[in-house]
């Protein structure tokens, strides 16, 4: 596992008090959660754990202050994709190495790009064949759409 430097979240100048300390209690629950499923080695905890960070790429994505919430989470510019956040997260809260952390976010991905719930997540990638699959399933998709 490589050694990742864990910066300070949020960036106060791009977010009000309130809701820069809301931030920071999200980002430390999903770390939280990281942890606990990285020393449990339970596939329902790591499963509780990306449903979480799927949830919150989701309510930042929506939110009306999705670009605000993006430059507070490193951002170089306004951002507001599912698919950033998704990635972000993760490297903000995940233990794992740079791999793992990529197959999860292009699972989640491609969960997102086929607009499905968090409460449902955990079916869905049950049903499309785990989450090794679904990240196969957008790579397949993006390699398609590159080619087009």
């Amino acid at each position: 596992m490589t050694h990742q430097t864990k910066r300070s979240i949020p960036r106060p100048e791009f977010l009000g008090p309130f809701e820069a300390q809301q931030l920071d209690l999200q980002i430390r629950t999903l770390r939280r959660l990281n942890k606990h499923a990285c020393e449990s080695g339970d596939k329902r905890h790591r499963y509780s754990y990306l449903r979480f960070a799927y949830e919150y790429a989701r309510l930042w994505s929506t939110s009306p202050d999705s670009e605000q919430i993006a430059r507070a989470l490193g951002a170089a510019k306004a951002v507001s994709d599912t698919g950033w956040f998704i990635g972000r997260i993760l490297r903000l809260t995940s233990r794992d190495d740079r791999r793992l952390r990529s197959k999860h976010a292009t699972a989640l991905k491609y969960a997102a790009f086929k607009g499905v719930s968090s409460r449902n997540l955990r079916s869905f990638l049950r049903k499309k064949g785990g989450l090794n699959a679904c990240a196969d399933r957008m790579r397949r998709f993006r390699k398609k759409a590159r080619a087009a």
